[in-house]
């Protein structure tokens, strides 16, 4: 490295940051938007969980209830079908639920992310599978 070249990159370090500052911008922006956005999903995901718990619960305690009074076997058996039902509908509620959430977190961090880094090398290289990396290992 000469005199000249490192005069020359002391310089560069001292010039207006004009180039950098719209991108980091940018960057800055897109980077606590998606975090906005995901804090936002968690909190609803939680307050339905919340809520869905509520529910089943209040309904353990009715059911419960009925139960106890049951006059037959076959009465207290359609209580306990009728809860199960409900108590599994509450579980596919929260694994949809859950599933919608993290799919929304996928398209709003990945489209900001992937194409850009593609976008400044002149082209997209799709991400290969783990079948396709093993076959070339």
């Amino acid at each position: 490295m000469t005199d000249q070249s490192s005069v020359e990159q002391w310089q560069a370090v001292f010039q207006p940051m004009s180039m950098l500052t719209g991108t980091m911008q940018k960057n800055a922006h897109a980077f606590w938007n998606i975090q906005a956005e995901f804090l936002n999903g968690l909190q609803a995901f939680a307050e339905g969980w919340f809520q869905r718990r509520h529910i089943g619960t209040q309904a353990a305690r009715e059911t419960c209830q009925r139960m106890c009074e049951a006059k037959t076997p076959i009465e207290w058996f359609h209580e306990y079908q009728m809860w199960s039902m409900q108590a599994l509908q509450r579980l596919m509620t929260d694994s949809l639920a859950f599933h919608q959430g993290m799919q929304k977190i996928a398209e709003g961090t990945s489209p900001s992310v992937v194409p850009s880094i593609g976008k400044e090398h002149g082209s997209v290289v799709p991400a290969k599978t783990s079948g396709q990396a093993r076959a070339e290992a």
